[in-house]
């Protein structure tokens, strides 16, 4: 193996660093050459675009037809803009906080909601089988 030559400078050798310059007339004629550019470009398409639309024909606008708020039956407007909806929710929820018979003649009632589901948690506590 071969150890690793040296080479030293010669004495007279000196570091040194040029200074950084940017040519900064290239640069601003690069610089307004593109803004010249881009004003000419929308100028043309601005041109374009009036040009254009002059030629379409001009038709009255017509607005577009509004849906009905009921389609088969079911209400289709946000429950937050019509009265249907929150009297609809009142509704059921009266449905489900009153006792009624469902078919007296089988004997078959309605009870409140919340009192059914406490039912179906008392006897499970119990450990028997919820009906």
């Amino acid at each position: 193996m071969s150890s690793p030559s040296t080479v030293t400078p010669p004495s007279d050798f000196k570091v040194a660093q040029e200074d950084d310059a940017v040519a900064s007339r290239k640069v601003s004629a690069i610089l307004m050459t593109a803004i010249v550019v881009m004003i000419a470009a929308v100028a043309i398409a601005g041109w374009i675009l009036s040009s254009t639309m002059s030629r379409l024909p001009t038709h009255p606008q017509a607005s577009a037809p509004v849906a009905s708020s009921q389609i088969a039956g079911i209400h289709q407007t946000p429950i937050e803009r019509d009265r249907h909806g929150w009297t609809l929710h009142d509704q059921q929820r009266r449905s489900l906080d009153e006792y009624r018979w469902v078919n007296r003649e089988r004997e078959i009632a309605q009870i409140p909601i919340d009192r059914a589901m406490q039912m179906i948690v008392d006897e499970e506590a119990k450990g028997g089988n919820a009906p």
